[in-house]
């Protein structure tokens, strides 16, 4: 793959490492600590930046892998492939490559979806423990189901191609993405952290596997696999931001029989991006949590 990798400083020390899937996808990850293995998986459109203070704190104490997503980040973007179960394929066989011990994931906002749909395909045998942080049962709400039967699976009535469209021409989709969502959250986030994080150079944006696997993202319906996750969970929302809704995180922490949940509320930056701006209550609750 040729593609040059910028640093972001957050993760100095850490190895740039490359993957090839069975499919010959080249996949960027990186990998510092040492101690139980930790994967961060991060969320539609994202990378190493979801996790940029929070991947740091913990390779103090365990080996933390960030592994770029194919089409996102600096891993390669193909003209196949963009769909969950593809993701979720692709995060089995590198966990099948790469180690002889159970893993623990922390999975964000889309990154939960490649995890629900592993465990759905493949079980959940070499996992110890799971972190999901602030995604829905499902996204796309049905028209004829009640605002109260869509707020039980956080879904959101929208037009999918017309989300799927914009992103997928390359347009400034941020008007259409807050029309798709009906549920804006407060525009409250940690300022500190937010002028660090712009600061980092972006990685290239795929718009069309981005558009693709949008649109397969949000036409997936979990809800039949939370009463099959037998490990650990900790289930982190945002009570203030527009990904879920606390009705459905309460139903999935019942769905699941060993589920500890935590919302993150107005006090505590709970919106999308919660981890960047409550780094230090979320890295916290996560080291105890797989401790």
């Amino acid at each position: 793959m040729d593609m040059t990798v910028t640093r972001n400083p957050a993760y100095d020390g850490f190895e740039d490492k490359e993957f090839v899937t069975s499919d010959q996808v080249t996949l960027h990850y990186m990998v510092k600590g040492k101690g139980k293995p930790l994967i961060f998986i991060h969320g539609w459109s994202g990378d190493s930046r979801n996790f940029m203070f929070n991947a740091p704190v913990l390779a103090r104490d365990f080996r933390v892998y960030v592994l770029d997503l194919r089409g996102h980040g600096y891993s390669e973007a193909p003209s196949h492939g963009a769909r969950i179960a593809r993701l979720s394929k692709d995060l089995q066989e590198f966990i099948d490559a790469l180690f002889t011990e159970k893993v623990c994931i922390i999975a964000y906002s889309m990154g939960c979806t490649v995890v629900w749909s592993y465990i759905d395909l493949f079980g959940q045998e070499l996992v110890d423990k799971l972190v999901f942080v602030d995604e829905a049962p499902f996204l796309l709400g049905n028209p004829a189901d009640s605002e109260d039967e869509i707020r039980l699976y956080g879904g959101n009535k929208m037009d999918l191609w017309k989300l799927r469209n914009a992103v997928y021409e390359g347009v400034d989709y941020s008007g259409v993405f807050a029309e798709s969502f009906q549920r804006p959250g407060k525009n409250k986030n940690n300022a500190e952290m937010e002028a660090i994080a712009e600061k980092v150079v972006n990685p290239p944006f795929h718009h069309e596997f981005l558009g693709e696997l949008l649109r397969d993202h949000i036409n997936q319906d979990w809800r039949d696999v939370f009463s099959r996750i037998t490990v650990p969970v900790l289930l982190i929302s945002g009570e203030i931001g527009f990904a879920t809704t606390h009705e459905c995180c309460e139903w999935m922490s019942r769905e699941i029989k060993n589920c500890t949940w935590i919302p993150f509320m107005e006090e505590d930056y709970g919106t999308h991006s919660l981890m960047q701006n409550s780094p230090e209550k979320f890295n916290r609750i996560v080291l105890a949590f797989i401790n």
